[in-house]
């Protein structure tokens, strides 16, 4: 959860930043350069996920005598291609638009829909802060820049980053604690040492 909250918190900064000093576009061109370049970066630096894929170069490029294979030839009609095309079409949709949706079957789940349902929230309520804060502080009697306003935010950043990373730090003692405590449980009992 650390790792999300730096995003839209350390954002009004540096749009306060390019507000202030380049102008209210500057903000916008900035965020079509993060996007081209976050793009680029998922389009070259993201693995394959794809289980199988077929090597149809060593498939069917040459036969026995180094000639190249020709496809056979059949007889189809116009109305089986337009069927077979059909089928491919609709396939191509389903993955494109249906198949991504099959996650949402977790949320039958009561815990995950639990934490679904408390980080949206979390980070409405947020986002819901985030606008007042600005909206309130930019006019009088306070008339703060967009640059204080977005340091105000860095406050918020640092109250909620460090009881996350308290938090992890306690669980895991907790963890280990309760586990130690159920070793000392069992003395007499082969423990598998």
């Amino acid at each position: 959860m650390a790792n999300i909250i730096p995003g839209p918190l350390l954002a009004p900064i540096i749009g306060g930043v390019l507000g202030e000093t380049l102008g209210w576009r500057a903000t916008q061109w900035a965020l079509a350069v993060f996007g081209v370049v976050v793009w680029i970066m998922i389009f070259f630096a993201l693995p394959e996920t794809l289980k199988a894929t077929k090597d149809f170069a060593a498939e069917g490029a040459t036969d026995g005598t180094g000639a190249p294979r020709r496809p056979q030839l059949s007889r189809t009609s116009t109305r089986e291609a337009v069927q077979q095309r059909s089928k491919q079409y609709a396939r191509l949709l389903r993955m494109m638009f249906l198949d991504p949706l099959r996650v949402l079957g977790n949320l039958r789940f009561p815990l995950v829909l639990l934490c679904v349902y408390y980080s949206s929230v979390t980070f409405g309520s947020l986002y819901v802060l985030n606008i007042s804060i600005q909206y309130t502080f930019e006019k009088p009697p306070y008339d703060f820049t967009t640059l204080i306003v977005g340091l105000l935010c860095e406050a918020m950043f640092l109250v909620q980053v460090d009881p996350t990373n308290l938090y992890c730090r306690y669980t895991q003692l907790t963890w280990i604690h309760s586990r130690s405590a159920a070793w000392r449980s069992l003395d007499g009992q082969d423990h598998g040492t």
